[in-house]
């Protein structure tokens, strides 16, 4: 006999084709050498639903429901800036949801939230996007000759607000550039030299 496994589609079509030809169980357990078990179960199952295949299996169930999906999401779209192991801390202790990280992490992959580096753009005030803003509107149509007259200055680095290192961020692909997912810098880090 054959060790115990699962049958191939083609094992059980075998069969089949056998029952089909009107041959005894025994005499298809012989010419096969499957169990007389398997070969009766395979038989049954092409009487009643005339296939051999599968039916779709669950698997494990999800330990966390639709409702506390939402929230999982809702805590990292908030503070875009929360680490995994802080976002699990919370969801255990604001939402009663146990959860290990890894099943945080794919309930926030599951709807396009990764974890990535953040953009370093210029702290703006809404003044200061205005003004930028109409700047690259008057210069929107300036060539290449235009740009060569421009004077650009080689400048210092200086780091007092923030730090050098990166942050991640929980976001989508395409919000890169949101304002909650970019992280703001001034002009030199603020003061650190080197």
């Amino acid at each position: 006999m054959v060790k115990k496994r699962e049958l191939t589609n083609e094992e059980k079509l075998q069969i089949v084709k056998l029952y089909g030809e009107e041959l005894r169980v025994s005499e298809i357990v012989k010419k096969t050498q499957f169990k007389r078990s398997t070969v009766v179960n395979v038989m049954k199952k092409w009487k009643i639903t005339n296939t051999v295949r599968n039916k779709q299996r669950k698997g494990r169930p999800r330990c966390t429901t639709t409702r506390e999906d939402r929230k999982i999401v809702q805590l990292a779209t908030v503070d875009r800036r929360m680490t995994l192991c802080d976002l699990t801390k919370q969801a255990r202790n604001n939402y009663q949801i146990d959860a290990s990280s890894k099943t945080i992490k794919r309930r926030l992959h599951e709807v396009g939230l990764y974890g990535r580096r953040a953009r370093k753009k210029p702290m703006l005030s809404r003044k200061n996007i205005a003004k930028r803003f109409q700047w690259a509107k008057e210069h929107e149509t300036w060539t290449t000759k235009d740009w060569a007259r421009v004077l650009w200055s080689d400048e210092s680095k200086f780091c007092i607000f923030g730090n050098n290192g990166s942050r991640f961020i929980w976001r989508r692909p395409n919000e890169a550039l949101k304002i909650q997912c970019v992280l703001p810098t001034v002009k030199h880090g603020g003061g650190t030299l080197f």
